[in-house]
């Protein structure tokens, strides 16, 4: 960390993922940030630790920690777009797990094929965009289905 640059050069993407979580401004047990960024709760504590010592999160009560002001700065100083990102993708990919019972990879072959087959069928008045929405409803339904009877 310099002068011009609030961002420590020991900050791991663990630690930013963190920190994005803290960002909220809410106190939060290490179990509680680990669901979140989809990471080990050991992990998640060894990097809390870290970010204790360097004054970027701060124990509030037993097991419960918030971001500092230094927290705080750090995290606006950073590319914060990339880790919602990844946190988004963490999170559909347990909603996907959840409720259809697939891998995200396999929910999006499902689609593809599923827009393959409406391609393959006679829609002159069906735009692409709308085949595609049509496409993600019936391999959604279909793997609901079939998740359903297991």
């Amino acid at each position: 960390m310099t002068d011009r640059d609030p961002v420590p050069d020991w900050l791991t993407d663990m630690d930013k993922e963190i920190l994005e979580v803290l960002s909220s401004g809410l106190v939060l047990t290490p179990s509680i940030i680990s669901e979140n960024i989809g990471r080990s709760r050991k992990g998640v504590s060894n990097r809390i630790n870290s970010l204790q010592a360097g004054e970027l999160v701060e124990k509030i009560d037993r097991g419960k920690y918030r971001i500092t002001d230094e927290g705080r700065l750090v995290w606006d100083s950073i590319d914060g777009e990339k880790y919602r990102y990844r946190r988004l993708d963490v999170t559909e990919r347990k909603m996907i797990q959840r409720d259809l019972g697939v891998s995200l990879e396999e929910y999006h072959r499902e689609v593809e094929e599923e827009y393959e087959k409406l391609q393959d069928q006679d829609h002159e008045a069906e735009e692409d965009d709308d085949l595609l929405s049509v496409a993600f409803e019936r391999a959604e339904e279909r793997l609901k289905q079939e998740n359903d009877k297991n």
